[in-house]
C-alpha cells in the first residue's frame, strides 16, 4: 500500500558537516616516494600497519579521496598531484597509537597534521592532490575534503566521510557511517550499520541496507530529495520533518498519540515492532520510502 501524504511545517536549517574534533598532534614522519610523469603531475605513496579497531585519516583540500578493501594486511595510499606549483604542497604522515592521519600540507599553512587537525586556510588556486586508499579488514576510516567527492567502498569498521563540496558515497560498509555533505549528494549502499548518519545542505541522500533493532539512522537534507530502502523488514519508530515537501511511503502510514502524535507540522509513526529509531527530514524534497530495494531509482517518478 502506498500512502501519499504532504505536510507543511517550518524546520530549522542544519549545518551538515561536523568539524573533526580537536586532539594532540604528535610526531610527523613523511614518506615521499615521487614519480614525476610531467611538469603538471607527481604521485606519492605510502605503506603502513594499522592494528584492527584503528583508524585511518585522510585530510585533502581539493581532491578526491577513494578508498577501498586491501587485499593484505597492509594500509596502502597513494596521492596524485596536479597543477602548477606542484612544490607548494607535500604530503605529511602522522602515525599515532591509533592509526595513522595523512593530509595534502600547502606551502604558507599552518602544519596542522594531527588527529582531528583542521587545516583549511588555503586561498586562491591550488594543486589538486587526489588519494586511493586501501584499507584491511576492522580499520576504520575518517575521510574529509574541502573540495571533492568523497567514496569508500566495501569497509568493515565504522566509516566518517564529510565534504564541504563534494559528492559523499559509502557502499557495501558493514559497521556505523557517518556521512555528510554541504553542497553534494550523499549516498549510502547497503550499509550494514547500527548509528548511521547522512547529512546535506544541498543535493539528495539516498540509503539502502537493514534497519537494525536498536539502530538509530539520521537522514536529513536541506535543498533536495531523501530516498530509504530497507533492506528486510521495516520495524522503526518513524519522525518525519518537511516543510515545503511531501512523504511518498510503501509502508502503510498511521499517525499514533503520545511520542507518535503529530506536532504542529512534524509527525511520527511507527511500523512493525518499532524498535529502531528512523529520522527522515527535507526541508524541500520528496522523502521516499520504498519497499524491497526501489530506492532511489523511484525518486524521479512522478
Amino acid at each position: 500500500m502506498r500512502a501519499t501524504l504532504l505536510a507543511l511545517f517550518a524546520a530549522a536549517a542544519f549545518v551538515a558537516v561536523d568539524r573533526f574534533r580537536d586532539m594532540d598532534r604528535t610526531h610527523t614522519v613523511r614518506v615521499e616516494t615521487r614519480t614525476e610523469h610531467s611538469e603538471s603531475s607527481e604521485s606519492w605513496n605510502w605503506q603502513g600497519n594499522i592494528a584492527a579497531g584503528g583508524t585511518l585519516e585522510i585530510r585533502a583540500i581539493s581532491g578526491s579521496i577513494r578508498v577501498e578493501p586491501a587485499s593484505g594486511s597492509q594500509v596502502e595510499v597513494t596521492a596524485e598531484k596536479s597543477g602548477s606549483d606542484l612544490a607548494n604542497v607535500r604530503i605529511a604522515v602522522v602515525q599515532h597509537a591509533d592509526g595513522v592521519t595523512i593530509c595534502a600540507v600547502y606551502q604558507g599553512e599552518d602544519d596542522d597534521c594531527g588527529r582531528g587537525g583542521d587545516h583549511t586556510n588555503v586561498h586562491g588556486d591550488v594543486p589538486e592532490v587526489d588519494f586511493v586508499a586501501r584499507v584491511p579488514a576492522g580499520v576504520g576510516l575518517r575521510a574529509a575534503s574541502v573540495s571533492g567527492d568523497v567514496t569508500a567502498s566495501g569497509l568493515t569498521a565504522p566509516v566518517e566521510v564529510n565534504s564541504v563540496s563534494g559528492d559523499v558515497s559509502v557502499e557495501d560498509a558493514r559497521g556505523n557511517v557517518t556521512a555528510h555533505s554541504v553542497s553534494g549528494d550523499v549516498s549510502l549502499q547497503r550499509v550494514d550499520g547500527r548509528d548511521v548518519s547522512a547529512q546535506t545542505v544541498s543535493g539528495d541522500v539516498d540509503f539502502s541496507g537493514p534497519i537494525r533493532a536498536g539502530g538509530s539512522y539520521q537522514l536529513k537534507t536541506l535543498s533536495g530529495d531523501l530516498s530509504v530502502s530497507p533492506d528486510g523488514a521495516l520495524d522503526a519508530r518513524i519522525s518525519v520533518s518537511t516543510f515545503s515537501g511531501e512523504l511518498d511511503s510503501d509502508f502503510p502510514v498511521t499517525l499514533t498519540r503520545s511520542g507518535g502524535e503529530s506536532h504542529g507540522r512534524r509527525f511520527q509513526f511507527t511500523t512493525g515492532r518499532g524498535n529502531a529509531q528512523l529520522a527522515l527530514e527535507s526541508f524541500s524534497g520528496t522523502i521516499f520510502l520504498r519497499e524491497g530495494g526501489a530506492g532511489a531509482a523511484n525518486r524521479a517518478q512522478p
